[in-house]
């Protein structure tokens, strides 16, 4: 439906799905159901030219490729909850209210500051005075 000097409305079944309004477009999905919008890239003839933004309806914003034959994760967003990053479909860095889970091996090219505030490393070394010199 193009209604003059206003909005675009595309309807999927009878059901408004994609709108257009004064700040943008909006994709809805039905009741219960996951918005979906799909990016396919090179004429999507590989999978992993294939990728998705997800709002799903239990409240998570998601990033998938489809690299491996399904939509695996890359980015999970849970509102005022944190945002977590994927690698093969498994979390690798989590943020939470109190900092950030790293999974796996974390690697830097430089670290700033001494040290000092460091909790949990442990043992009967200084790390402050062997690590970070």
């Amino acid at each position: 439906v193009f209604n003059p000097n206003a909005s675009v409305d595309l309807y999927y079944d009878n059901v408004k799905t994609f709108y257009t309004n004064t700040n943008g477009a909006i994709v809805q999905a039905t009741e219960g159901g996951d918005a979906n919008l799909f990016f396919y890239a090179d004429e999507g003839d590989d999978n992993a030219d294939k990728w998705l933004v997800q709002a799903e309806s239990d409240g998570f914003f998601a990033v998938k490729n489809y690299a491996s034959g399904s939509y695996d994760l890359s980015i999970k967003a849970t509102g005022q909850a944190g945002v977590d990053l994927y690698y093969n479909d498994s979390v690798k860095l989590a943020t939470s209210n109190t900092g950030v889970t790293i999974t796996g091996n974390a690697t830097a090219t430089k670290f700033l500051g001494d040290g000092s505030a460091l909790t949990g490393v442990g043992g009967d070394t200084d790390i402050t005075s062997c690590l970070f010199v």
